[in-house]
């Protein structure tokens, strides 16, 4: 009789702030799949997290790559983000069908008021009488079901400034599964191009797009592919470290007259650091909304 695979898994226990970026390493790593545990979703046995605190899951292969391989790149990556050595604990698990049971967990979920982000696979059960926007997505392993702080302000402050969006040009930088350009093409934006670095986030977000009929979204890894000089509306959901040293590309793109820059991914401690990259530049805080440790802001 042939043994059972055993699978990897390693739980890496970092702060809320590196999330999505773990994520999107995962993909560099070869990871099977990912996913994050924190103060809202408690951890993954039912126990509670403290605020500061993120256990990213990874599952690898039983093989390859090796696990000094990986521990030493997810070290190398945190530290040049500027962050200290997290703690690192390997487990075996036998062969299941993981994707089967992300898919039986995972439920709709309302994002901002009057919006929500629902599996694809579900639309069939889904009705709720308050859904103004539906958006439809089967993440794959990008960055991007709805459930985190930060997709959530920054969804509650497309809804505030939905006036801003309507008609407008829009940029979703690290759109991830293209959760907000889709929502702001519902909103009534005229066109949408999303932008991320993880050329699997960007197959899934065209994915997914499709899914919700879209016709006025792109989506590209490539700055230089981006359909517009200057938008209307720029949409950046990135951590804080990564938002400061992109400030140049994003400020470049948001030189249009009028335009709104709206912001998120920011933990506390990190916001007055990434803030001024943006005020230095001229530009004018006119919005802040906050969630535990998270925040989002609209800029003039």
């Amino acid at each position: 009789m042939s043994k059972p695979t055993l699978f990897r898994r390693l739980d890496v226990h970092t702060l809320p702030e590196l999330e999505d970026a773990l994520c999107g390493h995962s993909e560099e790593l070869e990871g099977i799949g990912f996913q994050a545990f924190d103060t809202m979703t408690r951890g993954p046995d039912g126990e509670e997290l403290a605020d500061n605190q993120l256990i990213a899951r990874f599952t690898f292969n039983p093989e390859l790559p090796s696990s000094e391989v990986i521990e030493s790149s997810i070290l190398s990556f945190v530290q040049e983000l500027g962050f200290d050595t997290p703690k690192f604990i390997w487990s075996t698990f036998g062969n299941e069908d993981w994707n089967a049971k992300f898919k039986e967990r995972w439920q709709a979920l309302e994002v901002a008021p009057r919006v929500w982000v629902a599996p694809t696979w579900k639309r069939d059960a889904f009705q709720k009488d308050n859904a103004e926007h539906v958006i439809w997505i089967d993440p794959g392993m990008a960055f991007g079901t709805g459930d985190h702080p930060t997709t959530r302000l920054c969804a509650q402050m497309m809804v505030k400034h939905t006036s801003a969006l309507q008609n407008a040009s829009v940029a979703d930088i690290g759109c991830g599964t293209g959760i907000l350009a889709l929502l702001a093409e519902s909103m009534g934006a005229q066109s949408v191009d999303g932008l991320d670095n993880d050329p699997d986030a960007i197959r899934i977000a065209i994915e997914n797009a499709k899914d919700n009929l879209s016709q006025r979204s792109f989506y590209t890894v490539d700055w230089d592919a981006l359909r517009k000089p200057t938008y209307d509306v720029t949409i950046a959901n990135i951590i804080a470290p990564v938002l400061r040293e992109l400030a140049p590309q994003i400020l470049k793109r948001s030189a249009k007259p009028n335009n709104r820059i709206i912001l998120s991914g920011i933990i506390n401690h990190e916001a007055d650091e990434t803030l001024h990259e943006y005020v230095n530049a001229g530009r004018q805080l006119i919005d802040h909304l906050n969630e535990g440790d998270w925040n989002a802001y609209v800029l003039a």
